[in-house]
């Protein structure tokens, strides 16, 4: 049927009716706008798409007689979106589509209410779906034939599954709780398809799953002991296809047993894995693995095999035949008593080899290319070596003179390997990627002297070469030795390219390393990225920058970080002299990306770095040594500049020089008090500015007086600045809107002594976010101010007396309000503040208000319509020290409400009025327990109550609370961030 069904999916591909997905997707289609509109046409009334049929108002009359329907899953699906199939009679198909992988909530009232009632279902999904329990009456469903449940979080599957006798295919992928599958799951004799991928808490098989002979796909056979499910009943499932792993081979008793699996007869299988679990003593005898798993030879067409914790001391002579000329790729994991490796260099179709905690293997030997090959491994690609804490050495392939190992292998990876001392293969000719990480005994250079580096063991000569990433590896004195030979043989080898091709080296934890050997860049024509992180003895990248300046002509992105002893990146002359030599270096001239990360003792950078004319971007970071930046500057062409946590720099680089720039960044920098020294202020293109964490700052440039000119400004915020007492004035220019005629974002944040800021900020039209919050002394805007941002869509202010009058009379646009604690000591009332007239407001946070009730016009009927508009969407109360009750009236569009830190709250009345209500948390009120209410809104789809012990309780689910009613329809309910669907120890 599978087959059949395959053939016509390809007819109709090869028809252009579907089309493989342009997004490189192995398995998508698409289909062609005409060829869907057709499709529909002929499905007519018979298929039901539900966002479709509701929005031509079709989906009433359709939903009676439809047999397929189908609806986009939500994050989180409620009562109210299913209420259309209350009329669904004829359904066979229940298909929710997910536009993303993403893992979503249902309401309770799908699987108890809903489902029970769709008798006629064949099809059902419920596909990632975050399902904490399944009714037993998914039993009476009897015509199902195919039931998706990928990512469930349920424990067990109800007895009733066992009953649906038709059923066909049962996925169960991802399902990281279910433990165990029903008792009589044998009775299931339609079943062709078992996929329990990804379902690790599984332990066992159900009892005579072996009379499932119809059984095509298996992904995981878990062999048990005693009782249990023994591998014998593997033997009866002949037409397994696909993927198959057999786990659990530890309870394999003998080689009898194991080769009553027949797998040498399943031909359907491609992927084979076998595991073995971790056994802690030495009990069990190695002779029984390698007898279990020679016994388990499978056929000779396998395309993959992966062998996971083997105790065998060598593998069986089928391993590595020649014969299984389809084996593509292929694992050996933990198999830690492994002293040899098999033949593998004989599978000649084998592209990807994967060998990792193989522990007790010392030597990699010739034996691993097997005997009699010309050329092993002639089809591998990619190949890793990992975790194995014994290897010592790996055998070239030096059988003949004009014979070849690895001949197309790309791909290298040998990683934890800790006594690895030996050569490396040396003549792999389409090597793209090597990767050396954690093996400090092994040595390895790159440019070969007759002198200087005899004690080299491994010079790597790839020519194809284009990532090199190594970590702590070993250098010796002679390869850490700035001066290699003399002058003459320097410039002889810097005309031998070894790794021309090479593109991006990085460099990890190289202990001993002083500085960056002569040789180190020699040859590296190519190269475009150079990373060193962790080199802890690091003190400058190289000795004398005018040995380098012939080379690393090509490099883009240079990135140092965690070199506590760097001190710079070059050491300089520090004459007069020496600085207009290097002021005529030509050396790195194409680098794009500088960046210094935690380098403690780094005290300068180089003097001619403003010499680097392609740098775009500069970041440094944590470098608390660093007091300022060059006298002779930066690039002109400099972009973007960061600066993070320099503890000592005073002073920035003259901010003026670097015409180019557009985004600036200083953050942590506590001795720094000014930005800016230049008369003409700030860079004239600087599009981002964010200056935070600086408490020093008196102000933003250094002359009194000095007024910001940037029509380019879009983006201004400083925050935590104490010693800032006001902003810089800005350039009056009433030409095209003004100088920051393009500022859309103004943060003026927590910085106590600001007083003021200029009206002149407030002349730009285009304003769309203002957000001036923690500014003790700060009473307000410039009068005039208001008048000019209409164009405000979110504010941010606190502390302010008489601010709301102004707000709701001029920002008429705003769709976000936060209030903290404005005009909360005024005389005006709520109602008086003129809010509802924000016809556009959809969120809105009151912070720091000390009324005793919400709404605190109580004696009104309608208290919160008057005073709050209509479209509000968003309503959040925090920090109300005083509120004792809350009452949420009538509300046609909140759809979001939040309750934070109002520790006297005991009530909650009115809470199911709103008819819209979406999302609901309640945070840190600790005296909460009433809730005055008859329902919940059946719109709710989120509820999160954290920290309200009293509350918790009644809305318990496993105490039975007096709320728990009122909540159990709700898709996602979290109480102190669990998952109240689940149990306690399953919880997330």
């Amino acid at each position: 049927m599978e087959d059949l069904g395959s053939d016509y999916f390809r007819e109709l591909s090869s028809r252009s009716f579907f089309q493989p997905s342009n997004r490189g997707e192995v398995s998508r289609f698409v289909m062609h706008d005409l060829i869907n509109d057709l499709a529909q046409f002929v499905a007519g009334r018979i298929c039901f798409r539900m966002e479709e049929k509701l929005e031509n108002n079709e989906g009433h009359t359709i939903i009676a007689k439809a047999r397929h329907s189908s609806y986009v899953r939500g994050y989180r699906d409620g009562i109210q979106k299913f209420e259309i199939f209350q009329k669904a009679e004829n359904l066979r198909s229940f298909l929710p589509f997910g536009l993303r992988d993403n893992d979503s909530y249902l309401t309770s009232d799908v699987l108890l209410q809903l489902l029970p009632r769709l008798r006629r279902l064949r099809v059902l999904s419920l596909r990632r779906y975050q399902i904490c329990e399944l009714s037993s009456s998914i039993g009476d469903l009897k015509h199902v034939r195919f039931l998706d449940l990928t990512c469930a979080l349920i424990a067990t599957l109800p007895e009733s599954v066992s009953t649906l006798y038709n059923l066909q295919t049962l996925i169960l992928r991802d399902c990281e709780n279910l433990n165990k599958l029903p008792t009589n799951m044998s009775n299931l004799i339609n079943l062709r398809h078992l996929d329990v991928t990804g379902a690790d808490s599984l332990q066992e098989m159900p009892p005579k799953i072996g009379k499932l002979t119809s059984l095509l796909t298996l992904s995981n056979f878990i062999v048990r002991q005693g009782n249990g499910c023994t591998i014998n009943e593997l033997g009866s499932l002949t037409h397994l296809r696909g993927t198959l792993c057999i786990s659990g081979l530890e309870n394999v008793e003998n080689g009898m047993d194991a080769r009553r699996a027949n797998l040498k007869d399943k031909q359907g299988l491609d992927v084979l894995l076998m595991k073995w679990s971790n056994i802690s003593d030495n009990s069990r005898n190695t002779s029984v693995d390698s007898e279990v798993l020679d016994m388990l030879r499978p056929h000779e067409k396998l395309k993959e095999l992966t062998i996971n914790g083997y105790h065998g001391l060598t593998f069986p002579t089928w391993v590595g035949n020649s014969l299984f000329s389809n084996m593509v790729n292929l694992k050996f994991q933990n198999c830690d008593k492994c002293i040899s490796l098999p033949p593998l260099g004989r599978l000649p179709s084998l592209t990807k080899l994967y060998i990792q905690g193989t522990k007790a293997l010392q030597n990699v030997g010739l034996e691993f290319y097997g005997s009699g090959s010309s050329n092993p491994f002639p089809a591998l690609e990619f190949l890793t070596f990992a975790d194995m804490a014994e290897w010592k050495d790996w055998s070239p392939f030096e059988v003949q003179e004009r014979s070849r190992a690895f001949s197309r292998l790309s791909e290298l990876s040998i990683k934890r390997c800790p006594k690895l001392l030996g050569k490396l293969p040396n003549n792999l000719p389409c090597l793209k990627k090597l990767d050396i990480e954690d093996c400090p005994l092994l040595v390895v250079a790159w440019v070969p002297s007759p002198t200087g580096l005899i004690e080299v063991r491994n010079t790597l000569q790839f020519e194809s070469l284009i990532s090199l990433s190594l970590k702590d590896v070993s250098i010796l004195n002679s390869f850490n030795t700035p001066e290699v030979g003399n002058e003459a043989a320097a410039t002889e080898n810097a005309r031998y390219s070894p790794l021309s091709s090479l593109t991006s080296l990085r460099v990890k934890n190289i202990q001993g390393l002083t500085c960056l050997p002569s040789w180190f860049v020699q040859g590296l024509m190519g190269l475009q990225e150079l990373s060193l992180y962790g080199c802890p003895e690091l003190t400058s990248l190289w000795k004398n920058e005018v040995r380098i300046h012939h080379h690393l002509l090509t490099l883009r992105r240079l990135v140092i970080e965690g070199c506590p002893k760097l001190i710079s990146l070059f050491e300089e002359d520090e004459d007069e002299e020496g600085l207009q030599q290097h002021e005529e270096l030509p050396y790195m001239m194409l680098l794009e990306y500088l960046e210094i990360i935690n380098c403690e003792k780094m005290e300068k950078l180089p003097r001619g770095l403003h010499n680097l004319r392609s740098l775009q971007k500069l970041i440094i970071g944590t470098c608390p040594c660093l007091i300022s930046f060059p006298k002779t500057g930066l690039p002109s062409t400099l972009r973007t500049l960061g600066i993070q946590s320099c503890d000592a720099l005073r002073s920035l680089p003259e901010l003026m020089m670097l015409n180019s720039l557009e985004e600036l960044e200083v953050r942590r920098c506590p001795s720094l008090t000014y930005l800016s020294s230049s008369r003409t202020g700030l860079p004239c293109n600087l599009r981002k500015m964010n200056i935070a964490g600086c408490a020093k700052l008196e102000t933003v440039l250094a002359e009194e007086g000095m007024k910001i000119n940037c029509t380019s400004l879009e983006s201004f915020e400083i925050e935590f600045c104490d010693g800032l007492k006001s902003l810089p004035d800005v350039t009056q220019n009433n030409v095209d809107g003004g100088c920051l005629k393009d500022l859309s974002h103004l943060v003026v944040s927590s910085c106590e002594n600001v007083e003021s800021i200029p009206q002149g900020w407030f002349t730009a039209t285009n304003l769309r976010e203002l957000w001036v919050t923690g500014c003790k002394k700060l009473k307000g805007l410039p009068h005039n101010a208001y008048n000019n941002l209409t164009s405000l869509q979110s504010l941010r202010i606190s502390s302010w007396d008489a601010a709301t009058e102004l707000i709701s009379s001029h920002f008429t646009n705003l769709t976000y309000l936060r209030l903290e604690n404005v005009d909360g000591g005024g005389n005006k009332p709520p109602s008086g503040w003129g809010l509802h007239r924000l016809s556009s407001l959809r969120e809105l946070y009151l912070v720091g208000y000390g009324w005793a009730s919400f709404p605190p016009v109580e004696e009104e009927e309608d208290g919160m319509m008057l005073w709050l508009p209509p479209s509000l969407n968003e309503l959040t109360l925090w920090k109300f020290p005083n509120l004792e009750k809350l009452s949420c009236k009538e509300f046609p569009s909140l759809e979001e409400l939040n309750i934070w830190d109002c520790p006297k709250l005991t009530t909650i009345t009115k809470l199911g009025l709103p008819p819209s209500l979406l999302y609901l948390w309640i945070i840190d009120c600790p005296l909460l327990s009433e809730l005055l209410i008859d329902r919940l809104p059946p719109s709710l789809l989120n509820l999160d109550i954290d920290d309200c012990p009293l509350l918790s309780e009644r809305c318990s689910k496993k105490k039975k609370g007096q709320y728990w009613p009122l909540i159990s329809h709700i898709p996602e309910v979290k109480i102190d961030h669990r998952n109240v669907f689940l149990e306690p120890s399953r919880s997330r």
